[in-house]
């Protein structure tokens, strides 16, 4: 919290300073304890592996036989199609279907962690990005960074356009004159990388980019 101190009724600012106050949390059993931070024994959790709700208890309570007192849920709602990656949120309002269960009952299951087992629970807000099958992307396509709100990524695109093409062409065996094969092995990367640097990348004078009209930039400051 931001404090600031006038001195003579003045408007201007003299100083300022910050208070930090320090976070602490209380059980919500009723009883007023507090635990403190330097006692906190967080356990993460992997949310999609758990499984059907109705496995979540026996499965979290090993944590609670080894000690801990907090358990840290990675984001619970619905993830990617494509990536299924635990940070991957398609659908920030809905559970995940692979739960097999609702918010209700997931608020049982915390529930009795917190009063039976005196264990906390915390996890991920996911506010910074989605998943790219998330509806938000389809319906707000500007909420995501693109060649028309964001033109200097276009040199990004097109490394990454060549990079797909050319991981394409390696796995339908296209490249096998090149000696690469389409199951890339470490020994095949130093290969690679004279084939993309020698023979791809000039193609498309990606150093275009980096060079500009000095006389015509001049001119409009003029």
């Amino acid at each position: 919290k931001q404090n600031i101190f006038l001195f003579r009724i003045k408007e201007n600012r003299n100083g300022q300073g910050y208070f930090h106050i320090e976070p602490y949390l209380i059980w919500p059993d009723g009883s007023g304890e507090v635990l403190e931070q330097e006692y906190i024994t967080c356990q993460s959790v992997l949310s999609k592996s758990l499984g059907p709700l109705s496995e979540w208890s026996s499965r979290i309570e090993v944590g609670r036989h080894s000690g801990y007192n907090m358990i840290h849920f990675t984001p619970v709602q619905c993830l990617s199609n494509v990536s299924n990656s635990s940070y991957s949120v398609s659908d920030h309002h809905k559970l995940n279907t692979k739960f097999e269960g609702t918010y209700e009952q997931m608020k049982i299951l915390i529930d009795t962690m917190t009063k039976q087992w005196r264990i906390l629970s915390i996890t991920d807000l996911v506010y910074n990005h989605v998943a790219n099958d998330c509806a938000l992307l389809r319906d707000h396509p500007e909420a995501a960074y693109n060649l028309i709100n964001s033109p200097h990524l276009k040199p990004a695109v097109l490394v990454d356009s060549i990079l797909m093409q050319f991981t394409r062409d390696a796995s339908e065996g296209k490249l096998l004159s090149k000696g690469i094969p389409d199951e890339i092995k470490e020994h095949h990367l130093q290969l690679i990388r004279h084939y993309l640097l020698n023979e791809i990348f000039p193609q498309y004078c990606l150093w275009e980019y980096y060079i500009c009209d000095t006389n015509k930039l001049a001119d409009s400051f003029i």
